[in-house]
């Protein structure tokens, strides 16, 4: 059986820890302002450091979800203090 350290397990803790963060943030700021923080965030986290690439994803992301959810499913996305 495979020894578990904190050293090994501190990648997928901290990882949980900013989901946790970026769930309350959706109650405070609303979903898509915590969803493109949330986004940006991770995507420079995890090791791309191209600003364009991540600007471009995000907001290609964002537009697509409000689209569909929004405008085509009319589902009410959790509001916040900005949106």
């Amino acid at each position: 059986m495979p020894e578990i350290s904190i050293k090994k397990l501190k990648f997928p803790l901290l990882g949980a820890g900013i989901i946790l963060v970026y769930a309350v943030g959706i109650a405070i700021l609303g979903f898509f302002v915590s969803t493109a923080v949330f986004m940006v965030g991770m995507i420079y986290w995890l090791g791309y450091r191209k600003v364009w690439v991540i600007l471009v994803t995000t907001v290609g992301l964002e537009l697509f979800i409000y689209v569909l959810f929004v405008r085509v499913l009319y589902t009410r996305m959790p509001p916040g203090l900005l949106f």
